[in-house]
């Protein structure tokens, strides 16, 4: 499997002394500048000028980490795949801001030992948050072979190294759903149509 390897330059992120587990993620593979500006980034739009109208995804998430002062201004993760399988890693020294409010078992709070990995989806950004939750929870060809397999190889990989039960391996929903954070406000990412059961094999294998 191709992974790429990132520089991590986040300035607010401090080590990671600790893996209990994965995270898996989904979002757009491309954002639009502007959404930099809006809430909850709330971004100067001298220091958004500078950044091309659209935004590669890890590029997106590494610029709001680098300029994050305010605790909720946080987006970051360890690794990324996009639908043809090619995957990104920062690396996994450093905690990253992935998960937010969450729990599973009796863990809290699961940035600072859990590892986040996102699927990159789209080739274009999203229209707005509801057409991404949309196609997550719909769209079962937004989910490739390519990609189930990058991620099932890189999350045994981590399982083997930080020697992880496969019970810990869950999704942002899972870990910080309407279950966690209240109706209507948690998360529901990588969504329906990612094919979990299928997923789950692979790691079994």
């Amino acid at each position: 499997m191709e992974f790429a390897q990132l520089t991590n330059e986040f300035k607010h992120h401090g080590p990671r002394l600790q893996v209990d587990g994965i995270v898996i993620h989904s979002m757009a593979k491309y954002f639009h500048r502007f959404i930099l500006r809006e809430k909850p980034y709330n971004i100067s739009s001298d220091l958004v000028s500078e950044l091309p109208e659209i935004i590669f995804a890890p590029d997106f998430l590494e610029f709001v980490g680098k300029n994050a002062k305010q605790s909720w201004l946080k987006g970051s993760a360890d690794s990324f795949i996009e639908r043809h399988g090619i995957g990104y890693r920062y690396g996994y020294d450093k905690q990253t801001w992935h998960s937010g409010v969450s729990q599973w078992k009796n863990w809290k709070n699961l940035n600072k030992n859990f590892l986040g990995l996102e699927l990159l989806l789209g080739d274009k950004p999203f229209n707005d948050y509801g057409h991404f939750i949309n196609e997550i929870n719909n769209n079962e060809s937004l989910y490739t072979e390519p990609m189930y397999q990058t991620l099932a190889y890189e999350c045994i990989r981590l399982m083997n190294v930080y020697n992880l039960d496969i019970s810990n391996i869950v999704t942002h929903e899972m870990v910080a759903g309407d279950h966690i954070r209240g109706k209507g406000k948690g998360k529901q990412d990588p969504g329906r149509a990612f094919n979990w059961n299928y997923f789950i094999s692979l790691l079994s294998k």
